[in-house]
């Protein structure tokens, strides 16, 4: 019986630290080029901006730049496509995206691809910080 309870608990422990090591991820920044063809427009701002955010540029007189336009979602569909990645986050104003992968490899994918200007390792994680979820942004 005690044979079997250190089996039964080797058994475990190496499920457990086996979770743990493919766990891993390692976080890539890639800055995009531009955003030319994407989806938002001046004319729609509300598609892309809050009511509250445009209420205050109205107050302020700030007008609409295409910094303003959320990343090409073409772009990081690409990306997540190309490196079999995890899309983490996307910055609008820096024209970014954050990509965790568990294979850092893959990245050299996104190597000369016309428009990413850079890609830059930002982290490691040694855990998944996004489980079973669906790319969404």
């Amino acid at each position: 019986m005690k044979r079997v309870k250190v089996i039964l608990f080797c058994v475990i422990a190496a499920l457990l630290l086996s979770d743990t090591v493919t766990a891993a991820q390692y976080a890539f920044r890639v800055t995009f080029t531009d955003k030319n063809n994407t989806p938002y427009t001046f004319t729609n701002p509300s598609a892309y901006l809050c009511a509250r955010s445009l209420a205050r540029r109205s107050a302020q007189s700030i007008p609409l730049d295409s910094a303003d336009f959320p990343v090409n979602p073409a772009y990081v569909d690409s990306v997540v496509h190309l490196t079999g990645g995890t899309l983490h986050l996307t910055s609008r104003w820096l024209n970014t995206c954050v990509l965790l992968l568990t294979d850092s490899t893959q990245i050299l994918h996104l190597t000369g691809v016309s428009f990413i200007s850079n890609v830059k390792f930002v982290g490691y994680y040694n855990v998944h910080l996004h489980k079973n979820i669906l790319n969404s942004y």
